[in-house]
């Protein structure tokens, strides 16, 4: 077991990583900028699909009836997650050319069209749409622009679903001491992307003051992933605001840190939550 660790005979046993990178091998990253990450983003969790198919409901057709997008697609994580229940007509909406490229190559099969666009724009026709989704993306949406557009794409009754996934950390030592690596690298990191960056404290209000939306819903639901070493790194690759805010050098830190929490360990047993709001169009 993880949380059972006996350290020194394990680095006794099986040598660890050294403490601290003397130099660190990636480069600085904008805020918002993902290109860079896109190649790493296939290593992210996917959604508890008891949520996807409780949302899938509330749209009342037949799966091979429904007219959809996802925003914000990404590499389409949740885009291939919604295309395995039998949607026929699936549109991936995404802004960045090398998150889309990533996402175009791991859904082949599937029955996805990707195209560029944005919350903002989606590029999609009036009143063609039964439900619109976002996960872990609206964060980085305009909320008033985004929600307009929605509006205008959905049909009469339509629905916008938006979602994230948060790590479940307390009470797993091993993800507790990351997440204190972090804050003591960086005391004043303020998260961006992820559903527990504070978007989430006002966004029912926000659905309900913007009068696009009735029957506005909340549900959540636990799932839980084992990953390797290579893959738990490749998702914090793929992370935008902690690169940002640590810098090259303090990220390259924090990664090492993480090698040490696994060292002697083939998996770790990672908890996440998925959080989702429903909200249907009013006319």
């Amino acid at each position: 077991m993880l949380n059972e660790w006996n350290y020194d005979d394990l680095a006794r046993a099986r040598p660890c990583p050294p403490k601290y990178a003397r130099a660190s091998t990636f480069e600085p990253i904008e805020l918002g900028n993902f290109t860079p990450l896109a190649k790493y983003y296939y290593n992210r969790p996917k959604y508890n699909e008891t949520i996807r198919d409780m949302l899938l409901n509330m749209v009342g057709k037949k799966i091979g009836d429904i007219h959809a997008a996802d925003v914000g697609a990404g590499t389409g994580i949740w885009t291939r997650q919604l295309s395995v229940t039998g949607l026929r007509f699936l549109i991936a909406i995404e802004p960045n050319d090398a998150m889309r490229q990533e996402g175009e190559e791991y859904s082949e099969g599937h029955a996805i069209k990707w195209q560029a666009g944005c919350a903002e724009s989606t590029g999609l026709k009036t009143n063609s749409l039964d439900f619109v989704s976002m996960a872990s993306s609206f964060h980085w949406a305009d909320f008033d622009l985004g929600v307009s557009e929605f509006n205008r794409v959905l049909k009469k009754d339509g629905w916008f679903f938006v979602l994230w996934n948060t790590r479940q950390i307390k009470g797993n030592s091993i993800l507790e001491d990351i997440e204190n690596k972090i804050f003591e690298l960086k005391p004043n990191l303020k998260r961006v992307s992820s559903g527990a960056s504070g978007i989430t404290n006002t966004l029912e209000q926000k659905l309900i003051e913007c009068a696009y939306f009735d029957d506005i819903s909340y549900i959540q639901g636990y799932h839980t992933e084992h990953w390797s070493l290579d893959r738990y790194i490749g998702a914090w690759k793929s992370v935008n605001d902690i690169q940002t805010q640590l810098g090259p050098y303090k990220f390259e830190v924090l990664l090492d840190t993480i090698k040490h929490k696994f060292c002697g360990s083939d998996e770790i047993a990672v908890t996440y939550k998925t959080r989702a709001w429903a909200a249907r169009k009013t006319g």
